[in-house]
């Protein structure tokens, strides 16, 4: 499991960010876990069949969501995060667009 740390400055930040890292790890659970194709996996394992609960789980909540994702950002973000590059945006870029995620 990849766990990101990300200071914080003030509580509403602090809990945008808690909030931000629990769907981080969810997502790079997802994509981590899924082939690039529409192909089914093996799961045959309780890791493989675990991830797969964890990633179909993921999709659904993200789904209920008001803001749309954009699928090649989402897979960015996961294989930098996996591949332990730096972040394309800062922390308090991040920070911000969760805070309001609407804004351009």
């Amino acid at each position: 499991m990849v766990r990101i740390q990300v200071p914080v400055a003030d509580n509403a930040i602090k809990s945008a960010s808690r909030r931000g890292k629990k769907l981080l790890s969810l997502t790079i659970l997802l994509l981590s876990a899924t082939v690039s194709t529409s192909q089914a996996v093996e799961l045959k394992s309780v890791e493989q069949r675990y991830s797969y609960v964890l990633g179909y789980n993921f999709v659904q909540q993200l789904s209920t969501q008001t803001v749309k994702t954009d699928k090649d950002a989402l897979q960015a973000a996961i294989d930098d995060g996996l591949e332990g590059k730096k972040p394309q945006m800062t922390t308090e870029e991040m920070a911000s667009t969760v805070l309001k995620p609407n804004r351009s």
